[in-house]
Parts: structure tokens; C-alpha cells; sequence
């Protein structure tokens, strides 16, 4: 649980996001584990990517996705390419 906002991270059940997603965006916030092309591109904040490299179910979850990043995930995890390239992981 994030004491400062008293939450939990990477509770992905209230959007609706594929499985697959959900399970890369927590190795990604915990381990760093680097994602595909799609939601490394959503990750960095390159919506042209994002758009370019998404499969048509990533594509029609898009507007979930950058929700469920934009309250589940770490700040530092997301949001430009210096970032992502920084990120190691919450755990």
C-alpha cells in the first residue's frame, strides 16, 4: 500500500484493460521488466507509437490503459522517454 496516498498500486481490476496488459504494466512498475513496443511507446507518453504499435485490442483499450497507468502506477515509472529509460522498479 502507498502510505502517502493510501492506496494500492497495480490494482488494475477497475478498468477495463486486457490481462496481458495489466500483468506487463505491474512486472514493469516492480521489476522494470521491459515491455513490447505498444506500451512502452503508451509509457513514454508517444501517443503517434502508441497509436502505430497497438494490435487492434490494445488499440480499442487505449483510453483504459492511460487510465489505469495515470492512477496505478508509480510516478516515476511513466511519462516521457528519460523516464522510462531511468525506471527501476518499485521492488
Amino acid at each position: 500500500m502507498n502510505e502517502l496516498y493510501n492506496f494500492e498500486l497495480y490494482n488494475f481490476d477497475a478498468y477495463d484493460i486486457p490481462q496481458w496488459i495489466a500483468e506487463s504494466l505491474e512486472a514493469w512498475g516492480r521489476r522494470a521488466r521491459p515491455t513490447g513496443g505498444f506500451l512502452r511507446a503508451v509509457l513514454e507518453n508517444d501517443l503517434f507509437a502508441a497509436y502505430g504499435r497497438a494490435d487492434p485490442t490494445s488499440r480499442a483499450a487505449m483510453h483504459e490503459i492511460v487510465k489505469a497507468i495515470y492512477n496505478q502506477m508509480p510516478t516515476g515509472s511513466h511519462g516521457s522517454r528519460r523516464i522510462v529509460q531511468t525506471w527501476t522498479g518499485t521492488d
